[in-house]
């Protein structure tokens, strides 16, 4: 039996660690080149849209007319088989003179996290700092920089003073 030298190992060991680098680094490439592609699901299943409503920790008198907050909940969401996978999902409301809305706080870009910036312009104070995009809070849709679609709208309904989660989309 032959052995391998320590040089020969490290080598191989190198390469396969250049290797790896160059795959993962290729994957935001191609997701800006195939922004419209959709995301990889395990055994191509998409969670279900709808789930029990979740009462939010942010309540309606939290948010001023022209503010936004932010939240963030975990769900259990079923993929292929009895088993859940736990996903927290992060969420941003806005308060457009009393019209609650809520977005996902994933930038379609790149996956950055988008947050309120109340300094900012209005059309601007959904912002995600990984390429300086920007949203529009009242709508969703994309006012600055690279992301390919407007943020995804979250459903929720407004009970008195409480906030509760609805729907993220997804799903067939």
């Amino acid at each position: 039996m032959k052995s391998i030298s320590i040089s020969k190992g490290l080598g191989i060991i190198s390469i396969l660690l250049v290797l790896s680098f160059f795959f993962i680094s290729l994957s935001p490439v191609l997701r800006i080149m195939y922004h419209d592609a959709e995301p990889f699901r395990i055994a191509n299943y998409q969670f279900p849209a709808e789930f029990d409503p979740i009462l939010l920790d942010i309540k309606v008198s939290d948010i001023a007319p022209g503010e936004g907050g932010s939240f963030g909940v975990v769900l259990d969401l079923p993929y292929t088989g009895p088993k859940a996978v736990r996903e927290r999902v992060f969420g941003l409301l806005y308060n457009d003179d009393g019209n609650i809305r809520s977005f996902s706080a994933t930038c379609p870009h790149l996956n950055c996290a988008v947050r309120f910036e109340p300094e900012k312009t209005l059309e601007h104070q959904f912002w995600c700092n990984c390429h300086d995009g920007a949203f529009d809070p009242r709508t969703g849709e994309v006012t600055l920089g690279p992301p390919p679609r407007a943020l995804d709208q979250f459903e929720i309904e407004i009970d008195g003073n409480d906030i509760y989660l609805i729907s993220i989309g997804g799903g067939d």
